[in-house]
């Protein structure tokens, strides 16, 4: 692999990125219309246009270091930046709501993910009244390495924010490459469109199971999840699973199986209430600090 797996390492968001500060654009005068026409400052140099890019099925296709210096990119299609490339033709829309695209195993995910490898030439002219200088991405999705002149620059993840970069002692008057590689998934991705499923077991005082319910109604009450399910009158012990999936309750027909097929899942939840004495209709109230 070309790069390290800071996309599957829980203690890397970002490698060096500056300091997160309040959003400005620097001016070496006063510009009174500068959000609107930021592009007029001179101390800013928009990079938005028409890159060199190359798309992959997966990260372990990447077989060149296509961020050194003068490497060849006539093999690369040109892209609009920014811009979503799944809009220009590449890969497929992903729409979901409730399932993960791909196996929920935090914080791993897939090895195919699908890359995009980005090549841009640009001008720069070094300023001896601006010592500094710093390269901004405004959103990225969902984490990205870059480089500039074959040298590596950072990594940063989090797609809806700025990331910067200090890239003072690797711009060169003249000519400049910066390239990019994104990714489409990390282990950020896992935090989004979490979806717990409700399945209540009912257990009889011995252990038995008596009932299960494997989509159970659940509504939102005063910072509480009320869970409801009809049951016969009696002496029981109510478990309900919370998971990021539909599960196979085939196996289980005591209280035992559930320690046997889903203890240690790491994204499982399993909350008991004890035993209860009943009548028909049940309303279970869990904390939300259960979940």
């Amino acid at each position: 692999m070309i790069v390290p797996r800071y996309y599957e390492n829980l203690n890397v968001l970002h490698e060096n990125t500056m300091p997160a500060r309040a959003y400005y654009i620097p001016a070496s005068k006063r510009m009174d219309n500068l959000v609107e026409h930021r592009e007029e400052s001179d101390r800013m140099q928009l990079l938005n246009g028409t890159w060199e890019f190359q798309y992959f099925t997966s990260i372990y296709n990447i077989k060149d270091s296509f961020f050194e210096k003068n490497y060849d990119t006539e093999n690369f299609d040109e892209i609009q930046v920014p811009s979503v490339w799944q809009m220009a033709g590449y890969d497929t829309h992903q729409y979901t709501n409730i399932r993960y695209p791909f196996p929920f195993d935090p914080p791993y995910v897939p090895q195919d993910i699908p890359c995009g490898a980005y090549v841009h030439n640009f001008e720069y002219s070094r300023d001896e009244k601006a010592s500094k200088a710093f390269l901004n991405f405004e959103g990225v999705d969902s984490c990205f390495y870059v480089w500039i002149n074959g040298s590596y620059v950072g990594y940063s993840q989090v797609s809806h924010m700025t990331s910067e970069f200090d890239v003072t002692d690797v711009l060169q008057d003249g000519t400049n490459t910066v390239a990019v590689l994104v990714m489409k998934w990390c282990d950020g991705s896992e935090l989004k469109d979490i979806h717990l499923h409700c399945i209540i077991l009912v257990f009889d005082r011995l252990g038995h199971l008596v009932r299960k319910f494997p989509e159970a109604e659940m509504r939102q009450m005063k910072g509480q999840c009320m869970l409801y399910c009809t049951v016969e009158e009696g002496i029981l012990n109510f478990c309900v699973l919370l998971a990021p999936r539909a599960l196979s309750l085939s196996g289980i027909v005591c209280r035992e199986d559930i320690d046997r097929l889903f203890r240690g899942i790491s994204e499982m939840r399993i909350v008991e209430t004890g035993v209860w004495e009943v009548e028909r209709n049940v309303a279970l109230s869990l904390k939300k600090s259960s979940i």
